[in-house]
């Protein structure tokens, strides 16, 4: 076929035709200019976002709507019904507003914004209502309506980036919408982002700043936003019942990256709220992730901005973890709380959670499947000096043979109040986390010895959480004592007191090494019958005391080596009874207790000691068997048992003296009176006890208890014994036998019976003397 030169022109515009077609059928996204506030109209808001929804762009791209309006912002745009629906893709950004600055702060924002967005006077219900997906919104100031923000579906994939939400254009004054940004039946949604000019403020809407709904809603992400602070920071506007309401799973807020193939996006600050910073609410939201956020502070995490609750977990919520990397601090009440019976597998890790004024965690009716609190017992500085052995137990019967997670923490305070929260704690910092495995009861050892030695007098806690990702509450608090070996020793004085005078119990506290001890205190529970007066000591001190609880504390450190003296002085009750014994028991421990594991580890540590003393020398009573056939204390021999109870600890010596009443046990020519003895004591104590002899019978010396009881003696009809090393608030018994030997072929009838009734009583140091006992009467059979 030739082609003519018509031919060729023909062709050529066909070609041309096609060619125009086509690309117009490609053509690349419309950019459309907002150029006044009107309502409708060329050049107004309105009519951008009809004019992008009449031109869709092509797959992945998006259309954009600019501003460029005249003159001096900001300028505010008050549509008089609510906005059309945005049904394609496309960008709105205020941000080309001539005037507008990002933010360029990390924990402030000082964006300047000019275009406010504002219901006019017909009351427009909504500010920007998306259904379509691949959508911004960003560089607004949008208030007052009665929802800024509405995500709905079947689009998503929409950023909301760098606005005010509910405040002036300032950032620093409410201007609250009903509800901020409700995101429904949408899905991976971002709000915020990574970078500091991506901020939003959302804050001073009533119902909630942010919420999440229906189980469509998920994989949306918020991240770096000021959810209830102000532009400053430093303060927050008020207003808003809950600032992040999610009933919808698998969601963000925040993320740390910690977890492999997980990006990192910064957390948000989530202040100010009236009842709730983070409520994750029904069965329908599981799968959330809170990380990395500031929750009940300042964005620094220093400073408080508390909500009432920190984070709500409930209404069968379950599977959702809270953490890591969260700062949750200085709440009104409870820093977490998990709630309900089907409110399970919602795990807790790796926060920080400190100055909560109730507890840091809570778990009520049965949340979290019931788990059980751990309970620590000591936390001490190794002897070698380099490493920390904290030591605890956690019992669960319903975890039989189950794998658990420890999470340790540590804080600068002791819990808060325990009448309140039963002494449980908080964890401000994290410090490790190990696995233990409970025994067919329930029970497992929580022992560790950590590498490196935390710092002295700072408070240690402990959550678990089992397979199933249930997290327990805190436990109780227990203090970092140093590797310091404590020796008290104690006195009283007087050591023979009267009813209703006063008396002193002295100590002397002993830091034998080896490290120096801040707080080193003197515990101490008054007995029954007295009344705790006053302490007092040579160093500087304070004291606490619950009726006859006290607590004397070193205010400055006890040097290795060092020794101190206190006292505490205390008041007899009047009505004691004569021969009476008050004995009391302190210990020093290495610093103020904090609770109950406190109390456990300064009794059984190393870094405790204690010392005893008593107030009274005790009674003796006597009794009697007149043949005891015992071989090894009295064989065919009159048995007296001199029973002693308390003597004192500032007269170690007793004496204890026989005298006859009535009776014949004097000796008659050719007899020989034979006395043995032996001291024995209660079967608790290992303690050996020693006699001597002073007095009519210098022949008979002392034997320990384990020693063979018989000594030969003269005869006398009044002997006394001193008994040495008798431990104070343990009864002792002194046991005296006697008989009579008669010259041989004398008749042993009445007259070289050795018989008598006979009393005894004891005496300490100087005149302080105990009642006589009661008389008995003492019978041999001569032999």
């Amino acid at each position: 076929m030739k082609w003519n030169t018509s031919s060729r022109l023909l062709m050529a515009a066909i070609v041309l035709l096609l060619l125009t077609g086509l690309a117009a059928a490609v053509q690349a996204q419309m950019t459309f200019t907002v150029t006044n506030t009107n309502n409708s109209g060329t050049g107004s808001l309105k009519k951008a976002i009809d004019d992008s929804n009449a031109n869709p762009p092509p797959a992945n791209t998006q259309n954009k709507i600019v501003f460029n309006i005249s003159g001096t912002g900001p300028f505010t745009i008050k549509p008089l019904l609510t906005l059309p629906t945005i049904k394609v893709p496309t960008d709105i950004d205020a941000t080309t507003q001539p005037g507008f600055q990002p933010n360029t702060l990390d924990y402030a924002d000082n964006e300047v914004p000019m275009i406010i967005l504002t219901p006019g006077s017909l009351g427009a219900l909504v500010g920007f209502t998306i259904s379509a997906s691949n959508c911004s919104i960003e560089g607004f100031v949008i208030n007052k309506f009665p929802l800024a923000i509405s995500l709905t579906g079947p689009g998503g994939g929409n950023v909301i980036k760098a606005n005010f939400i509910g405040t002036d254009n300032t950032g620093k004054t409410a201007a609250g919408n009903l509800q901020g940004i409700l995101i429904n039946k949408s899905a991976n949604n971002i709000i915020g982002g990574d970078d500091v000019d991506d901020r939003n403020i959302i804050s001073a809407n009533t119902a909630s700043n942010i919420a999440i709904t229906d189980v469509t809603s998920t994989r949306n992400g918020i991240y770096n936003n000021f959810i209830g602070p102000n532009a400053t920071g430093t303060k927050t506007l008020g207003a808003t019942v809950t600032d992040i309401f999610i009933s919808a799973p698998d969601n963000y807020v925040g993320m740390s990256g910690l977890e492999p193939g997980e990006q990192f996006h910064p957390g948000n600050v989530i202040a100010g709220a009236i009842t709730v910073g983070i409520n994750l609410n029904g069965s329908n939201a599981y799968g959330n992730e809170i990380e990395g956020n500031k929750i009940g502070t300042d964005p620094t995490g220093t400073q408080p901005l508390p909500n009432t609750v920190g984070v709500l977990v409930d209404a069968g919520a379950h599977d959702n973890e809270i953490g890591e990397l969260n700062v949750i601090a200085f709440n009104l009440t409870i820093g977490v709380v998990i709630n309900g019976a089907n409110t399970v597998r919602n795990t807790i890790t790796e926060n920080s959670i400190f100055g909560n004024l109730l507890e840091g965690i809570q778990l009520l009716n049965g949340a979290n499947d019931d788990i059980k609190i751990p309970l620590l017992i000591s936390a001490a500085h190794t002897c070698s000096g380099c490493g920390t052995e904290i030591c605890g137990t956690y019992i669960d019967p319903d975890r039989k043979k189950s794998d658990i997670t420890v999470e340790l923490f540590m804080n600068d305070v002791v819990g808060p109040p325990n009448i309140l929260t039963l002494g449980l704690g908080q964890g401000k910092v994290f410090i490790t986390s190990y696995k233990v495995k409970t025994d067919f009861l329930g029970v497992a050892s929580l022992k560790i010895t950590l590498p490196i030695k935390l710092p002295v007098g700072k408070y240690i806690t402990a959550t678990v959480t089992d397979d199933d990702g249930n997290t327990s509450a805190f436990s109780n608090d227990v203090v970092v004592l140093p590797a310091a070996d404590l020796s008290i020793v104690k006195t009283v004085n007087p050591c023979k007191i009267t009813a209703g005078t006063n008396g002193t119990f002295i100590f002397k506290v002993t830091n034998n090494g080896p490290e120096p001890v801040t707080g080193a205190t003197i515990v101490d529970i008054l007995p029954l019958g007295t009344t705790y007066l006053s302490a007092y000591s040579n160093s500087p001190y304070c004291t606490l005391a619950l009726g006859n609880f006290v607590c004397i504390t070193f205010t400055t450190p006890l040097d290795v080596g060092e020794t101190r003296t206190a006292a505490i002085l205390f008041k007899t009750c009047p009505d004691l009874d004569d021969g009476a014994t008050i004995c009391d028991t302190a210990l020093v421990i290495s610093s103020i207790l904090g609770d109950i594991g406190d109390i456990i580890s300064g009794i059984t540590g190393s870094n405790s000691g204690s010392g005893v003393a008593s107030a009274d020398i005790g009674s003796i009573s006597l009794d009697k068997i007149n043949i005891f056939g015992d071989c090894n204390i009295c064989n065919n021999f009159s048995k007296v048992c001199f029973r002693i109870s308390n003597p004192c600890k500032d007269a170690p010596l007793m004496t204890i003296s026989t005298d006859l009443l009535q009776g014949n046990p004097i000796p008659l020519p050719g007899c020989t009176d034979t006395w043995y003895y032996r001291v024995i004591v209660r079967a608790c104590t290992t303690t050996i006890y020693g006699v001597t002899v002073t007095g009519n019978a210098p022949g008979l010396m002392g034997k320990p208890i384990s020693s063979s009881p018989c000594t030969v003696s003269t005869s006398g009809s009044n002997v006394t014994w001193q008994i040495t090393s008798i431990k104070p608030c343990e009864p002792a018994v002194l046991i005296v036998c006697v008989k009579r030997t008669v010259p041989a072929n004398t008749p042993c009838d009445s007259l070289y019976t050795l018989t008598g009734q006979w009393t005894a009583k004891a005496y300490a140091v100087g005149t302080q003397t105990s009642a006589y006992s009661n008389p008995i009467t003492i019978t041999a059979t001569c032999q």
